[in-house]
C-alpha cells in the first residue's frame, strides 16, 4: 500500500500543474480530462499491485500439492484483507 502511495504520488504534483495550465488556457473540460488522467496513475497502480499480489499467492501456493485443496480459501483472505485495507 505504501509503494503504490509513492508511485502513485510522484506524478501527482506534475498533474496538477497540467491541470492547473489547461484550465487558464484551454478551459475546464481539457483541465478535467488531464486531471483524471493524473488521478488514474495511483487508481491503476493500486490495481496492478493487488493483481500482482494475487498472482504470486495463486503461483506459489499451486505448486504445492498440500495447499491445493486450500487455495480458493487463501485468495479469499488475501482479497478480504485487501479490502479490509482499502476502506482505511
Amino acid at each position: 500500500s505504501s509503494a503504490a502511495g509513492y508511485i502513485g504520488m510522484k506524478p501527482a504534483p506534475l498533474a496538477n500543474v497540467r491541470t492547473c495550465v489547461a484550465a487558464n488556457e484551454k478551459g475546464p473540460a481539457r483541465a478535467l480530462k488531464i486531471a483524471f488522467s493524473g488521478g488514474a496513475v495511483m487508481g491503476l497502480t493500486v490495481a496492478a499491485m493487488g493483481l500482482l499480489g494475487l498472482g504470486t499467492l495463486f503461483a506459489f501456493y499451486s505448486e504445492s500439492a498440500s495447499h491445493k485443496d486450500h487455495l480458493p480459501e487463501i485468495l479469499e483472505g488475501f482479497a478480504m484483507g485487501a479490502s479490509l485495507v482499502a476502506l482505511f
